[in-house]
């Protein structure tokens, strides 16, 4: 399998023991929020709409500031196979998409909540990240083209009480046993190590979302709304002063068995250095 590359050659007794003591990713969930500065990211957004005539959006941005951060930790784009951690080969990522319902005669689809995954991210651009996002979600709102449609059409069918026995099943035979599930419906590794939903653009301020213990990705990220919030400027020789600054929340949820405090911290910095130097970090 394509992430089945190397084991860690280190394992800390935290790691075992952390393996040992849950079984799923329901059971480690780690909750928490970060607080960006969106004042530089806002004005590089505007500056490539100018230059490069590309719309970026905050959850592009985002997406990026993942992988980098994927880049400063690597340990933590893995997957757990039969209680071990193995490391992803590549950086993919999991978009949220929201598909509108529409209205057909007498009958009206409901909305629901589907996705796409970009894979391969390591080696791509914000600007590809951007543009391959936009064409995927695209197929997938007007046509319902996408990895995960036809295996969606298929559960369709499948009563409720036999459903969580079904997406653990699959996920077993995809991971565990490393089965080819195409014929299902079910790419190779079908979420990747994180999945990003945008509750901001809903008009959501900031939330927290759970692990989907199937997927097996590690963390997912909540993001919210850019709002204007008064913060407290800190300048080295001067005395502190309020601002207006734009400010977005972001809902982080993690797996305690694949990421610790440390972890948090070192993607933290780095994952707030990206905002505030844009052009340091994306303009690549």
């Amino acid at each position: 399998m394509s992430f089945k590359v190397y084991k860690p050659k280190y394992k800390s007794l935290f790691r075992k023991i952390a393996v040992g003591s849950w079984w799923n990713a329901g059971d480690p969930s780690v909750y928490g929020m970060a607080e960006v500065d969106m004042t530089e990211a806002l004005k590089f957004i505007e500056k490539i709409k100018v230059e490069r005539n590309v719309s970026l959006t905050p959850t592009h941005l985002v997406g990026q500031a993942v992988v980098e951060c994927l880049k400063v930790r690597p340990e933590v784009n893995s997957i757990m196979i039969r209680h071990e951690i193995y490391y992803r080969r590549n950086i993919d990522i999991f978009f949220q998409v929201n598909i509108e319902g529409e209205e057909n005669g007498d009958k009206t689809t409901k909305a629901e909540l589907s996705g796409v995954t970009l894979r391969n991210l390591q080696a791509k651009t914000i600007f590809q990240l951007a543009e391959e996002l936009k064409n995927k979600a695209s197929r997938l709102k007007k046509n319902k083209e996408g990895e995960l449609m036809q295996v969606r059409s298929t559960m369709e069918f499948i009563p409720n009480f036999l459903m969580k026995y079904v997406l653990l099943g699959t996920s077993f035979l995809n991971f565990d046993l490393g089965l080819p599930l195409h014929w299902f419906g079910v790419p190779k590794d079908p979420f990747g190590a994180v999945m990003i939903t945008s509750v901001g653009s809903l008009g959501i301020d900031w939330g927290l979302a759970p692990l989907v213990p199937y997927s097996r990705s590690p963390m997912l990220l909540a993001v919210g709304a850019v709002q204007k919030q008064a913060k407290v400027i800190e300048t080295e020789g001067q005395p502190d002063r309020i601002e207006s600054r734009p400010m977005m929340k972001i809902g982080v949820t993690f797996d305690h068995r694949f990421m610790d405090g440390a972890h948090a911290a070192d993607m933290l910095k780095t994952f707030k250095d990206c905002f505030a130097n844009p052009d340091k970090f994306f303009n690549k």
